[in-house]
């Protein structure tokens, strides 16, 4: 079996940590570590994680000072052994044959990352909005496509669906590459497209979930200051540098991803709002059709 290393920063989470880690325990794909990294949680997150190790030899847990989701990441990437790397927040969690199915794809297809669905919950555990834009951009190409065998595919889709823990990756795409430590927002827009570029093929497994859990004062969802909206630019304007430097020849593609994230963070600048059904699906909403009608211009 293929070992799968699924890292996972935690961060005073001691609500919702048990669901995810229970989600992870259980996976039908056994061969795994899971690396936790309790980032300084002054609740009882840590605790929480050393309970599960002290239970089952996969987990490992790494106690650190409070550094950022950035620096907890890059410390569980540090000490993987996998052969393919995964994430998960500490507050979402997964299907139970989330990554028994994502390897089996990326092992059938010789696929370098697998892509699966997410689903956005409330704090409570409601759903606020499925996958089903990410399900249109397939439809919109091809109907049947789920392998990306272009570079053009695979850049088209990373910069719609920039997200680190959606997917599982085959560990040399991470060579060499980590979360920057200058960004509290917009990391993974940073890096991901950068990582995932590496790749030559990728494919999406539709019958999955993450479940991602929008909360009104986690880092990614609070109010939407000033100096966030930048720190989202700068995550842009990275990826897009080393894309532009390394693929020229899919400038056009680049530039007109790039364009759409960054108007759908202006249209998400807010000093003060909170995240409902209807914001969440417009603004996803909005995104794909920026995207579909650029990519048609």
């Amino acid at each position: 079996m293929n070992k799968i290393s699924i890292i996972i920063p935690v961060y005073n989470v001691a609500p919702y940590i048990r669901e995810c880690l229970h989600s992870v325990q259980h996976q039908t794909h056994s061969d795994i570590e899971v690396i936790l990294v309790n980032d300084g949680s002054t609740d009882s997150s840590g605790a929480i994680c050393d309970e599960y190790a002290s239970e089952d030899a996969r987990f490992i847990v790494v106690h650190k000072e409070n550094g950022g989701v950035s620096s907890a990441r890059n410390a569980g990437l540090d000490l993987a052994t996998g052969e393919y790397i995964g994430f998960i927040d500490p507050d979402d969690y997964v299907t139970v044959d989330f990554y028994e199915k994502l390897l089996t794809a990326a092992v059938e297809h010789d696929a370098d990352f697998a892509l699966a669905p997410n689903a956005r919950i409330s704090e409570a555990g409601d759903l606020l909005s499925d996958n089903s834009l990410v399900e249109a951009f397939f439809s919109s190409r091809n109907p049947h496509l789920t392998v990306q065998e272009s570079k053009e595919d695979v850049l088209f889709l990373i910069m719609f669906q920039v997200n680190a823990w959606d997917k599982l990756y085959k560990r040399e795409l991470w060579d060499g590459c980590r979360f920057p430590l200058d960004l509290s927002l917009g990391e993974d827009g940073a890096i991901c497209p950068i990582v995932c570029a590496r790749a030559n093929r990728s494919v999406y497994v539709p019958d999955v979930t993450y479940w991602y859990r929008v909360r009104e004062k986690s880092l990614s969802h609070g109010d939407i200051t000033l100096q966030r909206f930048h720190q989202n630019l700068r995550g842009t304007a990275a990826a897009a540098h080393h894309l532009l430097e390394h693929y020229p020849e899919e400038a056009r593609n680049v530039i007109t991803h790039k364009l759409a994230i960054d108007t759908l963070n202006y249209v998400s600048f807010r000093t003060s709002s909170k995240e409902t059904e209807e914001s969440e699906s417009k603004k996803g909403s909005f995104l794909f059709r920026l995207v579909s009608h650029i990519k048609d211009a």
